[in-house]
């Protein structure tokens, strides 16, 4: 059975878990393993596939790194009885064509979201009349320099953000349950995956969910719309 990852994802809530995979594959191993996937009788064989920005042009240092912890790693462990196989590997591509990278699903995006800028009177720095932040703090609330006009704060920030990747994660459920009728594994919280969801229910397929906690998620209303149009093809569990 193949199990989707939104491993990035799956950071921020459970960074420890995400630092060892060996830790990551006998702990969720034994989640596909409990009472209520009793479904997975039939499977002896789980594969990870971990989904994350790890295509700039090449390879980012992540990803070229779990790359190394995952080659020749498995777990094994045993649900009634039966010895039940575990192994993984990153997800650069879609299965609809193999042996094709998608790059750039990282990106440095230039610029300053949003923000409250505070006043020298708010923040306890000392002497406010000798601070030498006063021209930083003039810059901000201004918007711009006031030499040039052109330079803004924005030019001076970029952050790191992952593109396409929930919506591979999308593409591989109806992907593959449009194939054939199969038992497929997600562990995300996200709630952009709930239309893939849905589309791969509207087969015979069965989704098993592992949904990480996640502040402000819509699932629990997601949720009873699957299980009245899946009845017993879904089968979710928060951890």
């Amino acid at each position: 059975m193949l199990v989707l990852v939104d491993f990035a994802s799956l950071q921020k809530v459970y960074p420890s878990a995400c630092r060892d995979l060996r830790t990551f594959f006998r702990i969720y191993t034994e989640f596909w393993s409990q009472s209520d996937f009793q479904n997975l009788e039939d499977e002896n064989t789980i594969e990870f596939l971990f989904y994350g920005g790890w295509l700039r042009s090449t390879l980012t240092p992540l990803a070229s790194k779990l790359i190394g912890e995952l080659n020749g790693l498995t777990v094994e462990t045993k649900f009634s009885g039966k010895k039940i196989t575990a192994t993984g590997k990153l997800a650069r591509g879609l299965s609809a064509f193999k042996g094709r990278d998608l790059p750039w699903t990282v990106r440095n995006r230039p610029g300053l979201d949003t923000y409250s800028l505070k006043s020298l009177a708010e923040i306890d720095c000392g002497d406010h009349s000798v601070c030498p932040q006063k021209d930083m703090v003039s810059f901000f609330a201004r918007g711009s320099c006031s030499y040039c006009v052109t330079v803004k704060p924005g030019d001076f920030f970029e952050r790191e953000e992952q593109k396409l990747v929930d919506s591979m994660i999308v593409a591989e459920l109806v992907y593959l349950t449009s194939k054939k009728d199969q038992s497929i594994g997600l562990v995300s919280a996200d709630d952009d995956m709930w239309p893939g969801i849905l589309c791969a229910l509207s087969t015979q397929s069965k989704i098993f969910h592992l949904r990480p906690k996640k502040l402000g998620s819509y699932g629990h209303l997601y949720i009873q719309t699957v299980e009245a149009v899946a009845q017993n093809r879904y089968i979710s569990r928060e951890i």
